[in-house]
């Protein structure tokens, strides 16, 4: 599994790239001693100092695990986007995502969409790398529409690909 400045590493060049997007710097969700939630708290210092005015990018550790979470705006909504190569998220964890979404403004629970595939048969440690090259897709949107589109598309690819088809 990559560390969080491989993962800060790998996408620093890609922040510059989109006047839409803030990458932010990868996190844990939970502070191991403290059992903080560090993404609410994250998403607190992100509205203190300049609001959501940017679709944000955080790639999240479970622990043992990398999940890209998108918080966006759509039609005046924020939505957040869970973007997990492994197995099903438990509970607790999905509990937590839904808790920091509400600190970003978001108040039914259905605004946050979980996409999770097993694509990590393979590569069991590569979570890192397969959030890569989907937050390198999510950089080259140019318009907030797009981005919305670029990640419905990813589902349907990443839907087709668990599948075993070509066909989305």
């Amino acid at each position: 599994m990559l560390s969080s400045d491989e993962l800060a590493a790998a996408t620093r060049g890609l922040v510059q790239e989109s006047p839409l997007l803030s990458v932010n710097y990868p996190i844990g969700l939970i502070h191991p001693t403290t059992k903080e939630n560090i993404l609410s708290t994250q998403l607190l210092e992100k509205i203190a100092q300049s609001g959501l005015s940017h679709n944000e990018v955080f790639l999240v550790n479970t622990g043992d695990h990398w999940l890209l979470c998108l918080f966006y705006k759509l039609a005046e909504k924020i939505k957040c986007l869970i973007f997990n190569t492994y197995y099903d998220l438990n509970e607790n964890t999905k509990q937590e995502i839904i808790e920091a979404a509400k600190i970003a403004g978001i108040s039914e629970s259905d605004e946050v969409n979980f996409i999770e595939m097993n694509l990590q048969n393979n590569v069991p440690n590569g979570c890192g790398l397969f959030l890569l090259p989907y937050n390198s897709t999510l950089i080259e949107c140019r318009t907030k529409r797009s981005c919305y589109h670029t990640t419905r598309i990813c589902g349907k690819i990443l839907n087709a690909f668990s599948r075993g088809t070509s066909t989305i």
